[in-house]
């Protein structure tokens, strides 16, 4: 039987951090499974600046640009972050031809993941105790 072609679907990503870049290579592996009937080409570049971002770009019609930020303590600076991202996604939508879309990640939803892969018996009141998760080894258990 002949093998059907598949489609590819290119996907542009800007990321905050390793994180999100990351979740994006792991989501790009799963779709392009083996036995998938869907093709995809993610380009995700860690950069924290959109415009930045979209000047480098070698794009030359309308495109759909996602723009990936960890959304987690709301202290001044990451709300000085936030506000920055977002000021610079409007104007990099003016200097190309570009529609960007913000995504976040947060620490319910990094946690949310760990727990598909342990079962964790403890609680941590913020980020920086479960990116410190080896110390807490003892209460890990394989799910």
């Amino acid at each position: 039987m002949p093998m059907k072609k598949r489609i590819t679907n290119r996907y542009y990503f800007s990321v905050e951090g390793e994180c999100e870049k990351l979740y994006l290579q792991r989501l790009d592996n799963i779709i392009k499974g083996e036995n998938s009937p869907f093709n995809v080409a993610f380009s995700v570049k860690v950069e924290k600046h959109p415009l930045k971002y979209i000047k480098a770009l070698p794009i030359t019609e309308k495109t759909t640009v996602y723009h990936l930020i960890d959304f987690g303590d709301m202290g001044e600076t990451e709300q000085k972050t936030f506000k920055n991202a977002l000021d610079n996604m409007k104007e990099a939508q003016k200097y190309k031809s570009v529609i960007y879309k913000l995504g976040y990640s947060n620490l319910t939803f990094e946690l949310w993941l760990i727990l598909h892969k342990i079962k964790f018996t403890r609680s941590i009141a913020s980020k920086s105790t479960y990116l410190n998760i080896k110390k807490y080894s003892k209460h890990l258990l394989t799910a």
